[in-house]
């Protein structure tokens, strides 16, 4: 097992129990960082697609058609989101290379497609098939280094 020395997650609910084991487990910090949120869907928070569908069919048909240019309503902007990610994960890593450890961040599978995409340059056919697993696993060792392990584990 490696050793961590701290873990880091998202503040909903899912995301934060998960975080709170981890650092159980190895006995170290659990901080909460609401930046590693999944990007908001506005009015669409907590509703199925079809909930979605029958409130507004043309919308949610345009939204399909459109994204990730158009965000739900009410919602997250992709442009937004991605910069809230990207600048989390740079906060991150600073953090890791500051105190000269390794940390868990423990999020939602948006989040973790956008750093495949933007730091390891995978496609988003392969940021959504290393991700599409109830849990998925990515180890990020720096920007500077560009290296990536991705392990699909069910939890």
């Amino acid at each position: 097992m490696e050793k961590i020395a701290v873990v880091y997650t998202s503040d909903l609910r899912r995301a934060h129990t998960a975080g709170m084991a981890i650092a159980e487990a190895f006995g170290v910090g659990c901080h909460i960082r609401p930046a590693l949120r999944e990007i908001n869907f506005g009015q669409w928070e907590g509703l199925t697609w079809k909930e979605i569908e029958r409130r507004d069919d043309a919308y949610s048909r345009r939204w399909l058609e459109e994204y990730p240019g158009l965000p739900a309503p009410d919602g997250e902007s992709f442009p937004g989101f991605e910069r809230r990610v990207l600048d989390e994960v740079k906060f991150l890593s600073l953090e890791a290379a500051a105190a000269d450890c390794r940390i868990a961040v423990v999020t939602h599978a948006g989040v973790l497609r956008t750093v495949l995409r933007a730091l390891h340059g995978c496609s988003e056919d392969n940021a959504w098939e290393q991700t599409k697993s109830y849990c998925s696993i990515v180890r990020h060792t720096s920007a500077a280094s560009r290296s990536m392990q991705t392990v699909e584990a069910r939890c």
